[in-house]
């Protein structure tokens, strides 16, 4: 039951990751678009932007050392090759003032700031959900109605989908938006396809 409690819990942090990545991504991208066009936007608004660059880069590299600590803690426990993360030599492990482990990561600040991109889990995200997950038949004849559309926005700049699940949009195209998602991301529909975005590329109508 622990190991299936801990595999649950790092299906989760690997979906925050990955969520994390697609935001830092879309910062990145708005970053070097202020970078080589200065006239879109002031002073502060580019500087509120690598701010927001660097929180995301700060949050992600305590979601990767979590799952990492927790996944190496797995892979012991069955045998399996530990997983390999820069930030491994950087987590350091103590006992509190109850006696408990408690692990803290300490990171250079050019390291905190750069991220690692090395991380991978030893175990596949898909592996998880075929252990935990009940089997789809049950919801083969399922059907769900369509999203409700809460507004519309219009593209200001170009982006080129990444991951299945995102949109690829285009200066002047109207997005209908199905829900505002948090991080920089929001969902919507284009043509007939349902996908996320970055918030940072549009503005409302």
């Amino acid at each position: 039951r622990r190991k299936d409690a801990l595999k649950n819990y790092l299906i989760q942090l690997h979906q925050f990751i990955e969520k994390e990545r697609k935001g830092k991504e879309g910062v990145e991208k708005l970053v070097e678009v202020y970078k080589n066009k200065p006239s879109f936007a002031d002073a502060e608004a580019q500087e509120e932007t690598r701010q927001k660059l660097q929180e995301t880069t700060f949050m992600l590299n305590f979601l990767e050392a979590s799952h990492y600590k927790i996944n190496n803690n797995l892979c012991m426990s069955e045998g399996k090759t530990a997983p390999v993360s820069l930030f491994s030599q950087y987590i350091e492990t103590l006992r509190d003032k109850q006696n408990l482990l408690v692990s803290t990561l300490r990171l250079p600040l050019n390291l905190a700031l750069e991220g690692s991109s090395d991380y991978m889990p030893c175990h596949p995200p898909n592996d998880y959900y075929q252990e935990l997950n009940s089997p789809e038949d049950d919801f083969i004849d399922e059907e769900f109605p369509p999203p409700a559309v809460i507004g519309h926005c219009r593209v200001l700049y170009d982006y080129d989908a990444v991951q299945a699940d995102e949109l690829s949009i285009r200066e002047g195209d109207i997005i209908s938006v199905c829900e505002k998602l948090g991080d920089g991301w929001w969902e919507g529909e284009l043509h007939g396809t349902r996908g996320i975005f970055p918030s940072t590329y549009v503005e409302e109508c």
